[in-house]
């Protein structure tokens, strides 16, 4: 493995200094960078946001279950049980309360 790795790396730095004397090669990897450097989505473009609703439905989904799961955790017999729920149902409502703000944030 050893010697596959520094043969690969030796050859590697060798063939990066030999120079590319074939002007169709030049230039077919300028028109590469080139095309590399565009971006591929306008700046300015404007977005359809009707598919950010799923997202907040997501949020608000999200906060109803950690609420169901804090109400429901106050009425578990045992500590265990009990805390597990609670910081369950926190976990759910901060997500929740993640993708609303992120939401809100892209509607404008």
């Amino acid at each position: 493995i050893y010697v596959g790795l520094i043969v690969s790396s030796v050859t590697l730095v060798f063939t990066s200094k030999w120079p590319n004397k074939n002007q169709v090669d030049i230039q077919r990897l300028q028109a590469f960078d080139q095309d590399l450097r565009t971006p591929a989505i306008e700046p300015t473009a404007r977005y359809d946001l009707k598919g950010i609703q799923a997202y907040k439905m997501v949020g608000w989904l999200s906060g109803i279950t950690g609420l169901l799961l804090i109400f429901l955790g106050v009425w578990v017999q045992g500590t265990g049980g009990r805390v597990i729920n609670l910081l369950t149902g926190l976990g759910a409502i901060l997500f929740g309360l993640l993708f609303w703000k992120l939401v809100q944030h892209y509607e404008g």
